[in-house]
């Protein structure tokens, strides 16, 4: 084909599209890559000591991981079953927010040179004592569940649903969610013993605080009683 020559249809390559799926993955990834690397590097710069596998500060970090890798399966559960521009906005800031963060608690343990899983139960860090010692400040549930956490039917149901439903179904677990959280976050901002932690969990419990908020209004406006 010479320079002059017009390209047919034949010749050029199909143009590949992203799917929002795809694009969504992409994003997540970059963002939690990006708060490993900050989270390692806080711990290298500011950590004078190393918290100890038993540790409120290591069961924090991989607990509310947990708790918060919850949060983010569920927002994009929804997002994909809703054309709400507000409920899209509220699900891709919840995941961002709280991906990040679970990037950067990841980052600690990598630090720390602790398992992202630990040995001990889950929730065995929140006693009302230091280093596990003292009463339960809060307890799993009986199914072995972390407080605020959706069961596997809670999550088949907001798979089944679409629209209106599907946004009152996630809008009221994750208000049951964010109390738990928020109330995980209070617990580790107070009885954390690195600075950072601390720092991270103050904010934590603020910022669920908030939306829960957000949330019951959100509720409210869709003629759903607050959660």
């Amino acid at each position: 084909m010479t320079l002059t020559d017009k390209p047919s249809t034949g010749d050029l390559a199909p143009v590949a599209t992203s799917s929002p799926r795809l694009v969504r993955a992409t994003l997540l990834a970059a963002v939690i890559v990006i708060a490993v690397v900050a989270g390692v590097l806080v711990g290298r710069i500011t950590g004078n000591s190393t918290p100890e596998d038993n540790s409120v500060d290591a069961g924090f970090a991989r607990d509310m991981s947990v708790h918060h890798s919850q949060a983010v399966d569920m927002s994009f559960l929804v997002t994909d079953r809703t054309t709400s521009s507000d409920i899209k906005v509220l699900t891709y800031d919840i995941a961002l927010t709280q991906q990040e963060q679970i990037g950067r608690m990841k980052g600690w343990l990598i630090v720390w040179q602790l398992s992202p899983t630990g040995s001990r139960p889950a929730m065995a860090w929140m006693t009302d004592g230091h280093q596990g010692h003292g009463g339960t400040a809060m307890a799993l549930l009986p199914d072995g569940r972390m407080p605020g956490m959706a069961t596997s039917a809670d999550l088949d149901k907001l798979r089944s649903l679409t629209g209106r439903p599907a946004e009152v179904l996630f809008l009221q677990l994750m208000v049951v969610h964010h109390r738990a959280g928020a109330q995980m976050a209070r617990h580790a901002a107070k009885h954390a013993d690195t600075a950072y932690v601390r720092e991270l969990a103050t904010v934590i419990a603020a910022g669920q605080t908030a939306e829960i908020e957000v949330l019951q209004d959100k509720l409210r406006a869709r003629g759903a009683a607050p959660a």
